[in-house]
């Protein structure tokens, strides 16, 4: 019965929970749960630290972007059912076929207004050197411009009296251009939704 053996029964006598007093085991049963209390504490607080930022992210940036995509393809449907009704006037016509085509442009221009509008509030929520973003956001600038140059080369054709087959062929090759806009914009909300 050497001293090694003495403290291995010590140890084991205390161990046994039969050989514990009520007072030890009640100190030790608060300890365990205060420290599973601390545990689940602290697990369920870096959860909704996580669940809080990720909750900025999407309202703070992911709405706003997908809110400025839509907009811009409802704009971009505007767009589409104005060149849509686009009519024809020759430059010698009367007055209120002018007044016409000056309403028409107006309308025009006020519509690729409110697209430049939500392609800035796009923009804004577009981090510098998220590249996809920034592509969609210069394919849609590029888009726009070129319905934008299309425009003025249909109603430049069309003061200047040009033959309606050609007019016809500006305002075919504008409505495509509006066109492939909306087809990029909805992409872009479809690729927006699924990030």
């Amino acid at each position: 019965k050497t001293l090694l053996g003495k403290r291995f029964r010590q140890i084991y006598k205390f161990i046994m929970i039969k050989n514990i007093s009520i007072r030890t085991k009640l100190l030790f049963t608060f300890l365990l749960l205060a420290m599973f209390t601390v545990l689940i504490g602290y697990y369920g607080i870096v959860g909704v630290r996580r669940v809080n930022t990720l909750f900025s992210t999407i309202t703070g940036e992911n709405v706003p972007r997908i809110k400025a995509l839509l907009e811009m393809k409802s704009v971009a449907g505007d767009v589409a059912l104005e060149v849509e009704t686009f009519q024809f006037t020759k430059a010698a016509s009367t007055q209120s076929a002018v007044s016409t085509a000056a309403k028409e442009k107006d309308e025009l221009v006020a519509t690729l207004d409110k697209l430049a509008t939500w392609e800035r509030v796009y923009k804004q929520g577009v981090k510098t050197g998220d590249e996809r973003r920034g592509a969609v956001l210069s394919s849609i600038d590029a888009q726009k411009n070129t319905i934008i140059d299309l425009s003025i080369a249909y109603f430049d054709l069309q003061d200047r009296g040009g033959d309606s087959a050609a007019v016809e062929t500006k305002q075919q090759a504008l409505k495509d251009a509006v066109i492939a806009l909306k087809d990029n914009i909805g992409k872009a909300v479809t690729e927006e939704n699924t990030l």
